[in-house]
């Protein structure tokens, strides 16, 4: 998630959900359910931090399933399709496609399963700042990018090391 500049240089952080550390919100059908990582979504909160308002959620949904929700209107808003296929307000969407949502467009988003599949909901706040990128690597000007690619190869940006008990 791309932050703004005055946090780009803070220490990075990893939160490894598990699958109960995540809400998960259910359609009124029970055909599609949310996982929610961040931000709100139907009166539920997501437990990951973040500098700015934002969503994100993976969506997994079977056949027929309805929901209906809204999102912050000021906001850019993505369904990026994984499996299957949804109706997204009347835009049909699949592995080869995504739904975009500009800010001030309105937001209430209808979704129909037209097959079983996954996807995310990703929503955020615009940042109105200069974009660089670079592999993984987003910053806001091509000078940044150079400093976190010597700071990667130097071994500066730490690492993530993780346990496993009775491997």
């Amino acid at each position: 998630v791309n932050v703004p500049a005055e946090h780009k240089m803070d220490t990075p952080a990893y939160y490894p959900l598990q699958g109960t550390d995540a809400p998960i919100v259910h359609s009124e059908d029970g055909l599609i359910e949310f996982v929610l990582a961040a931000g709100s979504l139907l009166s539920k909160k997501g437990p990951v931090p973040t500098h700015r308002s934002l969503t994100a959620a993976q969506v997994y949904f079977e056949g027929g399933g309805t929901a209906a929700f809204e999102l912050p209107d000021d906001q850019n808003t993505l369904i990026y399709v994984l499996e299957g296929e949804l109706d997204v307000n009347g835009t049909k969407a699949d592995p080869t496609s995504m739904v975009w949502f500009e800010p001030n467009t309105g937001r209430d988003i209808e979704l129909q399963a037209l097959s079983r599949g996954k996807a995310m909901l990703l929503s955020g706040e615009p940042l109105g700042e200069p974009v660089a990128s670079y592999g993984p690597f987003v910053m806001n000007t091509s000078r940044e990018i150079m400093q976190a690619l010597e700071d990667a190869q130097m071994g500066r940006m730490g690492s993530l090391t993780e346990s496993f008990e009775n491997a």
